[in-house]
C-alpha cells in the first residue's frame, strides 16, 4: 500500500505507475491531462520528437492498427466522417440536417435509405446537389452527370 502525494488516500501498489513514482493513477493522469491543456505547444512538440524515432514508429503504427481491428464501427464513423469533410466540405452534423431536409429519402426515387444516402455533387463545380441512394448516385454517374443523356434515358424508358 502506499498513499498519493495528491490526493493523500491509502492505495494498493498496482494503482500507482511504475515511472510516476508517489501519485496514483487517477492523480497522474489529471496532472498529465491538465499539463496539455495549459501547454499545448510543449505536448505536440514532445509527441512529436517521440514519434521521430524510428522505433517509436512501429509502435505507434501497431498501436493504432490494433485500435483500428478492435474498434471497426469506431474506425468507419471516423473515416466516414474524415472523407465527408476532404470530399464535400460538409460537417456530420450537415450530412444529418440534409438527411432530415430529404425526409432521409432519395433526391431522385424517394426511396427510405437510413444511413445509406450518398453525396451527389457536380464534379466540375464541386456543389453538392442533395443525397442519392446507391442506385440513383450509380445512374447519375453512368450518365456522366450529363443532364441531356438523362432526359433522353427518362425519354426511352416511358416509351
Amino acid at each position: 500500500m502506499k498513499r498519493c502525494s495528491r490526493c493523500y488516500q491509502l492505495k494498493p501498489d498496482d494503482m500507482f505507475y511504475r515511472q510516476s513514482g508517489s501519485r496514483c493513477r487517477p492523480c497522474h493522469n489529471a496532472v498529465t491531462r491538465q499539463n496539455a491543456l495549459d501547454n499545448p505547444a510543449r505536448v505536440i512538440a514532445a509527441r512529436n520528437k517521440y514519434s521521430q524515432k524510428p522505433e517509436n514508429k512501429v509502435k505507434e503504427l501497431e498501436r493504432a492498427r490494433r485500435w483500428q481491428r478492435e474498434n471497426p464501427e469506431r474506425m468507419k464513423a471516423a473515416q466516414f466522417e474524415r472523407n465527408l469533410r476532404k470530399l464535400y466540405g460538409l460537417t456530420l452534423d450537415q450530412y444529418h440536417a440534409r438527411q432530415e431536409s430529404q425526409d432521409f429519402c432519395c433526391a431522385i426515387c424517394d426511396l427510405d435509405d437510413r444511413g445509406n444516402l450518398y453525396v451527389d455533387h457536380d464534379h466540375k463545380t464541386k456543389r453538392i446537389r442533395g443525397l442519392l441512394c446507391n442506385q440513383c448516385n450509380t445512374a447519375v454517374g453512368l450518365m456522366q452527370d450529363n443532364p441531356n443523356t438523362l432526359q433522353r434515358a427518362a425519354q426511352y424508358v416511358s416509351m
